[in-house]
């Protein structure tokens, strides 16, 4: 079972740098809780790319991260919300190799799989909400 604390910080997603920002916010986390280089490095990589996501596909959106625990173990809980488009076929996105855009349709499944738990909420015209779990 999983509980989320209260604390928590913003910030948004308007432009690439806030790419950068973000991946900056979830380094500090990982290290305040004590991640491993490694986990930091996988909790960075998939923020990346949803974050990108969100500016390039979503039309800039947020990202809040919380304090998370599972049992004893620490962590943080990211989401990243947006009120683009939407994806209109979750499932096929998330499939290797399908793309919208130029990409080569690696992100959405490689995020997943760089987390504990991963979520997709999506509605046609009303915008994405990604939620990834992170515990030690």
């Amino acid at each position: 079972m999983t509980s989320e604390e209260n604390f928590r910080e913003s910030i948004p997603l308007r432009r690439d740098s806030d790419v950068a920002k973000a991946r900056v916010l979830i380094s500090q986390w990982a290290q305040r809780q004590g991640f491993s280089a490694v986990e930091k490095t996988r909790a960075m990589t998939a923020v990346s790319e949803i974050a990108r996501n969100c500016v390039t596909h979503g039309g800039g959106g947020s990202l809040h991260i919380s304090v998370l625990y599972r049992g004893d173990k620490p962590g943080f809980r990211i989401q990243i919300v947006d009120q683009g488009r939407g994806i209109e076929d979750v499932e096929l996105a998330m499939t290797r190799g399908y793309s919208t855009g130029s990409g080569l349709g690696l992100g959405l499944g490689g995020a997943k799989a760089l987390c504990n738990r991963f979520s997709i909420e999506s509605n046609a015209g009303k915008g994405t909400t990604v939620v990834m779990d992170y515990w030690r």
